[in-house]
């Protein structure tokens, strides 16, 4: 900010912080000037947070402690993966669940072999649950694939709608629903899809047992695609004991992802966040805005939240950091425009800054 003042108009800048920019001096000009000018307030309550992070003081033991037992379930889970004996639809749901329970990343290889296997799926797909969930999946990972042809042209009937009977199976109509959500530009036949099973899936609630209604309205109301990936996987985290308790048959594989998505989501996969924090709050108390300027928002940590839905992966820790650098000050921004600046001051400071943006993105 004191680099932008070097932009302002001389009789501005002499005017608000007469000589040397004393904090006395700019003290006495903005206390003169707020007499002049009638500042609005939007009244924003302060932060609820209180930018104070608690660490623990042997979180190098535990971080330790917890990589040796992830390393173990990661190397189980890798085995079962690759295992030349797994079936292509148990294949097709290990893949899924990892998905939703924000693991994919660790398992990427594993994953990209296993998906590979999967193309030759194709002919052999039967249900509907089974071809929209290997639609999405391939989708999903960056596989080019076509909803035409045997995907979903061939659960529709001869008026070329979708098969009414097809309502009764829920978990197609739901995986169908999910599958729809990834449709390119002018693939009607996903939209008609989209369609066809939001409008089943809405009457079927109420016939089905409390988990699947349960996943009929989370999906619904806003569709896996499109959900903040850290968050859904805590979601399905807290799912998982309801699965246990409503089948007591649940597979080894249900125990290991539970194991390794708690551990995962509580453990390890906390802490690279506690270290960016302890990064974030160090800068936002030195830049000092949130003091110096209290009529505007303290949104530092509902920005670092919204960094964390863009890219929650460990490895984009500095996309993270910039992220929520960014929105905290164009928050600040957006609040010295919209409530407290006059026009003259605010038409100084843009030219200010477009002069400032111009000089350093010849520089880049």
């Amino acid at each position: 900010m004191v680099q932008i003042l070097e932009y302002l108009p001389p009789s501005y800048v002499n005017k608000k912080l007469q000589t040397r920019y004393s904090v006395a001096n700019a003290e006495e000009a903005h206390h003169h000037s707020s007499e002049l000018i009638d500042r609005r307030s939007a009244n924003y309550q302060p932060s609820s947070w209180n930018h104070v992070l608690f660490g623990l003081a042997n979180e190098q033991d535990i971080e330790v402690y917890i990589n040796n037992l992830l390393q173990n379930l990661e190397d189980e889970g890798r085995c079962m993966l690759d295992g030349e004996d797994l079936e292509p639809f148990s294949l097709l749901e290990m893949i899924n669940d990892i998905d939703h329970l924000g693991l994919s990343y660790r398992f990427s290889q594993s994953i990209k072999h296993g998906l590979d296997k999967l193309r030759l799926l194709e002919e052999s797909t039967q249900s509907l649950h089974v071809s929209a969930l290997y639609f999405r999946l391939l989708r999903q990972h960056g596989c080019e694939i076509s909803p035409d042809a045997d995907i979903f042209e061939r659960f529709k009937d001869q008026s070329g709608n979708f098969n009414k009977n097809l309502a009764r199976e829920i978990r197609g109509m739901l995986s169908l629903f999910e599958a729809s959500h990834l449709a390119y530009e002018g693939e009607s036949i996903l939209n008609e899809a989209k369609s066809f099973a939001s409008l089943h899936l809405k009457d079927s609630k109420e016939f089905v047992g409390s988990n699947m209604s349960e996943q009929i309205t989370h999906a619904l109301e806003l569709a896996y695609h499109y959900r903040m990936r850290r968050q859904e996987a805590r979601w399905h985290i807290e799912a998982l004991p309801k699965y246990f308790l409503s089948d007591a048959n649940y597979s080894s594989f249900e125990v290991w992802k539970f194991s390794l998505a708690e551990l995962h989501f509580n453990g390890i996969g906390r802490l690279p966040y506690n270290g960016l924090l302890s990064v974030i709050l160090r800068w936002w108390k030195v830049v000092g805005l949130a003091d110096k300027l209290d009529f505007a928002r303290d949104r530092l940590m509902e920005s670092f939240f919204r960094s964390v839905g863009m890219a929650y992966e460990p490895r984009f820790s500095k996309c993270r950091i910039a992220v929520t650098k960014a929105f905290t000050l164009i928050t600040v921004l957006d609040d010295i425009y919209d409530v407290y600046g006059s026009i003259d001051e605010l038409e100084q400071l843009t030219d200010a800054i477009v002069r400032y943006v111009t000089k350093y993105s010849i520089l880049l």
